[in-house]
Parts: C-alpha cells; sequence; structure tokens
C-alpha cells in the first residue's frame, strides 16, 4: 500500500511539492521516502493512513529516505514527533534513518530519543538495507 500526498498549494511556488509515500515491505519492515519540501500539514495528513500500515506490521523496522528532501519547514519536526510516537506505540521496533544532511539526521535522533525508541542514520539506502539483512541473519541463527 502505497500513499502519496502531493501538495503543491502548500509550498512556495519556487519549492518542489511535499511527498510522502509509505509502504509495507515484508513482515517486518515499512518504508517511508520523502522528497520536495516537507510541512506540517503534508506530514499531519499522512499519519493516519501511515498507522494504518504501522498496525499491519508487528515488531517493525523502518527505513525513513529522506535523501530527496530538499528542505522541511521547522514545523514538520513537531509533526514528525507525532510519527515516530505512532511507530513506538503500534509496537515498532527501531528506525533506520537514511540522510547525508547533519541537521535531518539530528532532528532524527532527537525525535527517537523523545519517542523512546533507537534510531541509526545511514548515508544510503542500500546500507539501511544491508543493516536489516544483518540483522535477519544473525536472528536466524537463533533459531
Amino acid at each position: 500500500m502505497v500513499q502519496k500526498m502531493e501538495s503543491p498549494s502548500l509550498t512556495p511556488s519556487s519549492r518542489q511539492p511535499a511527498c510522502i509515500e509509505s509502504e509495507r515491505l515484508g513482515p517486518s519492515v515499512i518504508t517511508t521516502i520523502m522528497s520536495g519540501y516537507i510541512v506540517e500539514e503534508v506530514c499531519a495528513l499522512q499519519l493516519l493512513p501511515f498507522r494504518k500500515i504501522v498496525q499491519a506490521t508487528p515488531h517493525a523496522t523502518w527505513i525513513i529516505d529522506v535523501t530527496r528532501l530538499t528542505g522541511f519547514d521547522a514545523r514538520a519536526v513537531r509533526a514528525g514527533a507525532a510519527w515516530f510516537t505512532t511507530f513506538k506505540q503500534e509496537g515498532g521496533e527501531r528506525i533506520l534513518y537514511v540522510s547525508q544532511d547533519a541537521p535531518a539526521r539530528m532532528a532524527a535522533q532527537a525525535l527517537g530519543f523523545g519517542a523512546g525508541i533507537n534510531v541509526k542514520c545511514f548515508a544510503s539506502m542500500e546500507q539501511a538495507v544491508r543493516q536489516c539483512r544483518l540483522k535477519w541473519a544473525q536472528q536466524a541463527q537463533h533459531y
């Protein structure tokens, strides 16, 4: 299930429209890809569809890829806190955050701390996926 929200009316014309796509990749992995200029309203609109995906994905690992962001409004960070809290409350276990942007990584770490969930940062989606595979391989050895 891919949820996509484009909202050109919420962003200045010089910025790319916001786009947030979340989907369940398997029994325990969710991805969210954000692109364009993210604003609070778009985050708020996409929270309910995201919650439904998380509810259908027990003990999830959530990979958040923001490498295509052109920027974000400071109020979007507040809305992001609701996403992190929702993920934790619905049984999510860890977040893999993909970004090369130091301020975005710091914001993700702070949101994770506030929600009480571990956030690991990676420079590329490839590195995050490799981390998932390593964890799954280690778990398989224990069974």
